[in-house]
């Protein structure tokens, strides 16, 4: 069987940095200190992407774009081709936890009232709680951004 390839789009920054990113999937990027580790992230961004596209929109991702046409969009850039799969470790646990939590009887009578799905307010909840949190890592906002992106998109 062969593998699926996109294509990213890779630019080094002012600062030294460089920044690439997948034209096929927006907000799918990557922010390092150097090449080799932009690089070394990019499977692994691209493959949590995807598995989380296919978790949240029941699909497959679409097909790649063709080099020839990215080329031309990106003439000034470098182009590198990622693999699907080839990151084993962007696997993320996303099934659903049962957790039991309390709230008021008048807050539950108004939300039941009103159809209120409180799982997902609860996630979207804490999503906006993490993301405005100042320790996470690099790597957990961007989970948490992607994750959010792919839930709201259009």
């Amino acid at each position: 069987m062969m593998s699926k390839f996109y294509v990213t789009v890779i630019r080094p920054c002012e600062d030294g940095r460089y920044y690439l990113f997948f034209p096929d999937f927006k907000g799918c990027s990557v922010l390092e200190n150097n090449f080799d580790d932009c690089i070394k992230r990019a499977g692994k961004e691209l493959d949590l992407y995807i598995d989380l596209y296919r978790k949240i929109s029941h699909r497959e991702p679409p097909p790649p774009t063709d080099y020839t046409i990215l080329r031309e969009r990106y003439p000034h850039d470098m182009l590198q081709f990622v693999p699907v799969g080839s990151s084993v470790s962007a696997v993320r646990n996303n099934r659903a936890v049962k957790k039991t939590l309390s709230i008021p009887a008048w807050l539950d009578e108004i939300g039941k009232k009103h159809s209120l799905p409180l799982s997902k307010i609860l996630k979207e909840a804490m999503i906006e709680k993490l993301k405005a949190m100042k320790d996470l890592t690099d790597e957990e906002r961007n989970d948490l951004i992607l994750t959010w992106q792919l839930n709201n998109r259009q």
